[in-house]
């Protein structure tokens, strides 16, 4: 890419946030009844108008590399977001999420304590977004719905129980739903992507423009040919709710020998009305790639180039994003904890979690195309498989301690291990023609593993040489290699183990009345400072997917992609996430 950032170009945030909460809690014999409303008030101007001053590509073209054309001034791709409304694509919209609430907490006898409560969420949305009556008499979608009034209702238990009523073993728990303020930036995308305030413009080809540096005189047509802009879509179905999480809690805290105490806790989530985003202006499964693992394709790929061509039910519009919920996604999480404090001042906690998250789609961006490519396809579209979480992070270890020192300091230091983030091998382009890949960033299609040099069409003058540097890369990965013959599933490798270690010095001076003035000293990743070899943070993927190979071409034989090898480095150095950092801290408590 070259040229102006896509994402900075024309993107603002304007929003105004007010709240009203009101509680009532009053006795009525051995119960405490609380009575409540919890209320908010928001109204967002969002600009965000992407690649409104145009973007130009400059990649590998046959023998000329990217590098050569960009000296060259011969861009390969050019694309641009245009307006079909004064301002392009603003959504200006306010919402009121009213809440209210009933609660109890009452007794069991003297060493059982109950909380039983309900709670109702309604988010009204007064403003709709526009109404699109093209893609209404084409599609039969209505854009300007818009879930409001949906209501979800949040039901929830919780119990304490002092096990012998001395303290020594307490068991909690509990049971409920659960849910939060959205992200209402997904909303807005509603608001700006009618298909009535702006347009996308893709050239490639011999279609691309002539290449131009003015940013006041960037095309808006493509070169040669006459080539249509298209509009992106995104609406929401009518009985779309907000997310809840049904939460099945156990806790037991338990006073042990040597002054220490111990916790175990255990947690599972099973995630309903959870967002699920998919392509309705996809025809559907036209084919399957027979020579890819059965690998279910939506369009066709030029044999001469790889390009796809999705398959769509109108070609006035590119992707019709609805946002759907799906109930599928689920965690479990247990954590032991181990803490101890002595009499000189010296305190210690240790703990140990192990935890499993799986869902349909990792969320990671607030635009919703975005949210769809970069959510790497296990299965098919419209039936994702339920694997390893992008925020899964099955083992984390932490320990710290603290120990205070003469004059009034304390010293803590604290240590933190955890597993690094998973992540899969993808294509660079668009094997499955669904429209995700080649001229887009987002990469959502796994790689097809092959057994041998003959399950695969390499490119290029040397394929038995590309073929042993993609064997010599598989053969020493256990993620791939454990998965030769098939399509690798989603999230299945990871990222190395982290580990970071952070230190703070206190000190505390009293001023008057009880009144006191507090400095600190912070260190971020102290091992770094230590020795520059220490402390680093080492990924080969920092997204769902990692590309590994390129689609050149589409093989008719074998009903397989050509590819040519785009092999990453493993286990990168984050320097970002791995330098030591200072941080002086002060405040006066009163």
């Amino acid at each position: 890419m070259a040229g102006a950032e896509r994402f900075s170009q024309a993107n603002s945030l304007d929003q105004d946030v007010y709240e009203l909460t009101d509680n009532l809690t009053f006795g009525l014999g051995d119960n405490r009844i609380t009575v409540g409303t919890h209320n908010e008030f928001f109204h967002f101007n969002n600009v965000f108008f992407p690649q409104s001053i145009g973007q130009w590509t400059f990649a590998n073209a046959g023998p000329i590399d990217g590098i050569t054309n960009f000296e060259n001034n011969t861009p390969t791709g050019y694309s641009r977001a245009l307006p079909l409304r004064e301002g392009g694509p603003t959504a200006d919209f306010h919402v009121q999420q009213l809440g209210f609430y009933l609660q109890d907490q009452f007794s069991l006898g003297k060493d059982v304590n109950l909380t039983v409560g309900l709670r109702a969420d309604i988010p009204q949305f007064p403003d709709k977004p526009a109404y699109n009556p093209a893609l209404d008499s084409i599609m039969g979608i209505n854009t300007s719905i818009i879930p409001s009034g949906n209501t979800t209702w949040s039901p929830r238990l919780g119990f304490n129980w002092d096990v012998d009523g001395s303290g020594m073993t307490i068991v909690r728990g509990g049971a409920g739903y659960f849910g939060g303020r959205p992200a209402y930036v997904w909303l807005s995308n509603a608001y700006g992507n009618t298909g009535m305030e702006q347009t996308q413009l893709t050239c490639s080809g011999v279609n691309v423009p002539t290449f131009t540096l003015d940013p006041a005189n960037q095309p808006t047509t493509c070169g040669t040919g006459p080539t249509q802009a298209i509009p992106t879509i995104n609406y929401f179905d009518s009985n779309f709710k907000f997310e809840q999480n049904m939460k099945l809690s156990l806790g037991v805290d338990r006073r042990l020998p040597w002054g220490m105490v111990g916790t175990l806790d255990l947690l599972y989530t099973a995630t309903e009305n959870s967002l699920y985003i998919q392509d309705n202006n996809l025809l559907g499964v036209v084919g399957y790639a027979t020579g890819e693992g059965g690998r279910a394709r939506y369009g066709s790929n030029s044999a001469a180039t790889g390009a796809a061509t999705p398959t769509r039910v109108t070609t006035a519009f590119g992707p019709a994003l609805e946002h759907i919920n799906k109930s599928q996604d689920h965690a479990f999480s247990g954590t032991f904890q181990l803490q101890k404090r002595f009499t000189n001042g010296v305190e210690f906690n240790g703990g140990y979690t192990f935890s499993n998250a799986q869902d349909l789609m990792s969320l990671t961006s607030s635009i919703a195309f975005s949210n769809y490519g970069f959510a790497t396809l296990n299965g098919t579209l419209d039936n994702r498989q339920l694997t390893t979480s992008s925020f899964d992070r099955p083992h984390r270890v932490v320990l710290s301690g603290t120990v205070d020192l003469p004059a009034d300091f304390s010293f803590s230091l604290i240590y933190t291990g955890v597993s690094g983030s998973p992540f899969g091998y993808v294509i660079n382009g668009d094997a499955n023609a669904d429209g995700v890949g080649g001229t887009n960033r987002e990469l959502n299609d796994m790689f097809y593993i092959p057994r041998d040099a003959s399950d695969i069409t390499m490119y290029g003058a040397t394929p038995v040489a590309s073929y042993d540097s993609l064997a010599n890369f598989i053969n020493g990965q256990s993620c791939l290699r454990n998965q030769r013959g098939q399509i690798m599933e989603r999230n299945s490798c990871r990222n190395p183990w982290i580990n970071q270690v952070n230190a703070r010095i206190q000190k505390v001076i009293p001023t008057f009345h009880g009144q006191m003035m507090q400095f600190s000293l912070d260190v971020f990743n102290l091992l770094n400072l230590v020795n520059s070899d220490w402390g680093l943070v080492k990924q080969t993927s920092a997204f769902e997917g990692q590309s590994m190979v390129r689609l050149r071409g589409w093989d008719p034989l074998y009903n397989r992609g050509i590819y040519s090898l785009a092999l990453p480095t493993l286990n990168r150095v984050d320097i970002n996430a791995s330098v030591w950092r200072i941080q002086l801290g002060g405040k006066y408590i009163f």
